[in-house]
């Protein structure tokens, strides 16, 4: 049976049990005009790539034997439908634009021997999919793509974060910072839990003021905070985001390096598990940031403030949190609504806690009230 552009799209997505929403958010198209497309109402946009990512999109979709077998017999696949996405995504895509389905299978299993025969198998490697993305616009696209592609999985997972590397790119950009705080939300009331390398390099006021960032996060009990202890020379810096078994960013920098520097998404699984492990290596070189608690009842959580304030101790709340310090000691940071206890004794970052308290006028010098308190909102 012919089908026309709109016509092959609908099958897609009824194949792979796709919806006008998840395929627009996917590709960043308005769900109506994605609709229209199945509807035979509009053709292709002609100047934004659609057919490309599309085609990639759906194949990452073929999970079921029935979905592959569907799909084969559509497109006149002789065989098995392959299992690596980048080989499907070209098939699906010759289809769509009315390749010869025969030969296009044909070509692509014809295209690893383009390498010479005399090559040892390990020069040929193995092609896979990637984003690339450029600047520090593009890393703030590129780590809400990260995100994004998380979200989309309606299933908890385990985040991987580090970064050595400038993050201002981070606080620069107002709608970046809500995108992204909207994001890490969703992941959290998902689920999620993330394993975070801080950089100690720093100044302890930098570390302290990027914790802030993170605090309403952090009181959800979520956070697993670690540092490198030794110094590093800060020429060469690295920023790795992982999303166990989902997909990987990853960054590279020079310092004071600014404009064009490169950031790249993968999903491949293999590449994946490879930065897993990789940063699973760097992290048992770590020690712990903060040790975690939770109190079991709103009295435990109470006591152990008040325990914590017997003796020289600066008090503050910050954002919804009770922020405690003991100079030269310890520092405490908890949530009353969650009753979720950071303890941090790297010694820079509890001497910066204790300034930034300091500088607070009329600091509280008593937790509150029990029953009075409400968990700081996140974000």
């Amino acid at each position: 049976m012919q089908r026309d552009t709109g016509d092959k799209i609908d099958f897609l997505m009824k194949v792979t049990g796709t919806s006008n929403a998840q395929l627009a958010r996917a590709l960043n198209f308005d769900a109506s005009y994605i609709s229209r497309i199945r509807a035979g109402k509009r053709g292709l946009p002609p100047h934004l790539p659609f057919i490309e990512p599309a085609a990639l999109f759906f194949a990452r979709n073929v999970r079921e034997g029935y979905q592959a077998e569907t799909l084969a017999h559509e497109l006149g696949v002789s065989g098995t439908w392959p299992d690596d996405a980048p080989t499907a995504a070209r098939l699906i895509a010759q289809w769509l634009v009315g390749a010869d389905r025969g030969e296009a299978y044909r070509g692509q299993e014809k295209s690893p021997e383009s390498a010479p025969s005399n090559a040892p198998q390990s020069t040929r490697g193995r092609a896979v999919e990637a984003r690339l993305f450029f600047g520090e616009a593009g890393r703030r696209e590129a780590a809400l793509a990260f995100l994004q592609r998380v979200a989309d999985v309606d299933a908890p997972c385990e985040l991987l974060l580090q970064s050595d590397e400038d993050t201002a790119w981070m606080y620069r950009d107002a709608g970046f910072v809500g995108a992204w705080t909207s994001l890490m939300t969703r992941l959290v009331h998902a689920g999620c839990t993330f394993t975070v390398v801080h950089t100690v390099s720093r100044s302890g006021n930098e570390m302290w003021e990027g914790l802030q960032e993170w605090l309403p996060l952090y009181l959800t009990g979520a956070i697993r905070p670690y540092y490198y202890p030794r110094l590093r020379d800060g020429i060469r810096a690295r920023s790795l985001f992982v999303a166990r078994g989902r997909c990987a960013l990853v960054a590279n920098s020079v310092r004071d390096m600014a404009g064009n520097e490169l950031c790249i998404m993968l999903d491949d699984p293999d590449a994946t598990t490879a930065l897993e492990r990789e940063f699973d290596a760097y992290r048992a070189l770590c020690s712990p940031l903060a040790q975690v608690e939770r109190s079991q009842t709103s009295t435990d959580f109470e006591q152990l403030i008040e325990d914590f304030r017997k003796g020289d101790t600066l008090s503050a709340r910050v954002a919804g949190a009770v922020v405690c310090a003991r100079p030269g000691q310890d520092a405490l940071l908890a949530s009353p609504g969650t009753r979720v206890i950071y303890r941090v004794s790297e010694p820079r970052l509890v001497e910066a806690i204790a300034s930034f308290i300091a500088r607070i006028p009329q600091a509280p010098s008593a937790p509150p009230e029990p029953g009075t308190s409400k968990a700081p909102p996140i974000g």
